[in-house]
């Protein structure tokens, strides 16, 4: 009989800390493109008007440029009140450079992108120049 009891009670307290007056709401998170940052926290789960601080923390070479989905914003970090499930994406873009050559004296220097060529260049690409000094020229340094 104790046992019974014990069971019923048991049973009582974990159907009372589940169910009423504190839902629980979900954040889900998505990176876009895939692989390109982490977006912080990790946590899923949060209590009605929690305040969830979303943080997007781009992997190197990246920049995070706005939210989307539930959230559209380009603040980061932002809090975030759960009052409701969220569906997050983080919208994240490679870092871009620009590469200027000053010719001192008389020629020019060619270049040629080892992968494709644009007028910016992606972040890890790989730039080969080659100088051309004009007659009676001669190449000296970078």
């Amino acid at each position: 009989m104790k046992q019974i009891f014990f069971l019923v009670i048991s049973l009582s307290v974990l159907w009372g800390c589940t169910t009423g007056n504190n839902p629980t709401y979900k954040l889900t998170t998505t990176v876009s493109p895939t692989g390109s940052a982490t977006i912080l926290p990790t946590k899923s789960l949060f209590n009605k008007g929690e305040t969830a601080v979303l943080q997007a923390v781009p992997n190197f070479g990246w920049r995070f440029v706005r939210w989307e989905g539930d959230l559209n914003s380009t603040v980061n970090p932002v809090n975030l009140g759960m009052t409701k499930d969220y569906n997050i994406i983080g919208i994240f873009e490679r870092l871009n450079y620009n590469l200027t050559v000053t010719v001192e004296g008389q020629g020019s220097v060619t270049e040629r992108v080892v992968t494709a060529k644009t007028t910016e260049y992606p972040f890890e690409t790989t730039v080969e120049l080659t100088p051309t000094p004009a007659s009676g020229w001669a190449f000296k340094e970078w």
